[in-house]
């Protein structure tokens, strides 16, 4: 019996023998030097815009195929969203402008209370 090489489409389906699709913790958890929380929303938007092949992140996740979040790894769907959201807000709101980011929300606290922040005003 003849088996054919299987065929994958890396935007349609997630192919057996990849590594497990993984959004790094910002700050991370490991031992390593400790990032200060007010550069947190930057490595969002490195892990967003170019990926981090060290922290296994080897596609950005604004390239993430639907199905990364879905099935087995159901569980980063909602990390996935709260990345995009702070994402979406400071290319879309801010025009990518760093200094009006920053003076709009406290990125002194981290990711957490900055997602919180950007919540808060989309529902004034």
């Amino acid at each position: 019996m003849q088996l054919s090489p299987a065929t994958s489409n890396a935007s349609s389906s997630l192919d057996l023998m990849s590594p497990k699709p993984v959004i790094p913790d910002v700050p991370p958890r490991d031992h390593s030097p400790k990032m200060p929380r007010s550069k947190a929303w930057k490595e969002v938007m490195h892990h967003w815009l170019e990926g981090v092949p060290e922290l296994n992140l080897h596609i950005p996740l604004k390239d993430w195929p639907y199905e990364y979040m879905c099935g087995l790894n159901c569980g980063l769907h909602s990390k996935y969203n709260q990345r995009h959201i702070i994402v979406m807000e400071f290319l879309n709101q801010y025009g990518g402008n760093k200094t009006a980011f920053m003076a709009a929300y406290n990125i002194k606290k981290g990711i957490k209370v900055l997602l919180e922040a950007i919540k808060a005003a989309h529902q004034q």
